[in-house]
């Protein structure tokens, strides 16, 4: 596994990298590779026209990540993790600016700004 992913992993359209930190015995970080193998799918073949519309990406790779995790533990465990998925939605928007049409809107503006940032 190559080095450059220390924390999480890379999904590509043919292979899916992952970090040594994620392959544990107690199965504590089966939600990262859950969350790459629902990013490879839905970044790499149902991938999205540009930048701009990133969040279809990201909204189907949670949604798939949810179901699964529902299947896998329960779906109160899925309820929570929206749950906390949300409170850091309101709390980063509220940091933000509501009213910030790069950083806060579904569709962001991006006029050249790093879509890295506004997906962050």
């Amino acid at each position: 596994m190559p080095n450059v992913y220390p924390m999480s992993g890379m999904a590509n359209p043919m292979l899916t990298y992952t970090s040594q930190t994620t392959i544990v015995g107690d199965k504590s970080q089966e939600f990262v590779l859950i969350r790459n193998a629902a990013q490879h799918w839905t970044g790499a073949v149902v991938t999205n026209n540009n930048w701009e519309d990133q969040w279809l990406n990201e909204g189907l790779t949670t949604y798939i990540e949810r179901m699964v995790e529902a299947q896998l533990d329960t779906i109160t465990y899925a309820y929570v993790e929206a749950y906390l998925g949300n409170s850091t939605l309101a709390r980063q928007t509220s940091v933000i600016g509501v009213q910030n049409e790069t950083y806060s809107t579904l569709h962001p503006v991006l006029h050249g700004n790093n879509p890295d940032y506004a997906f962050s």
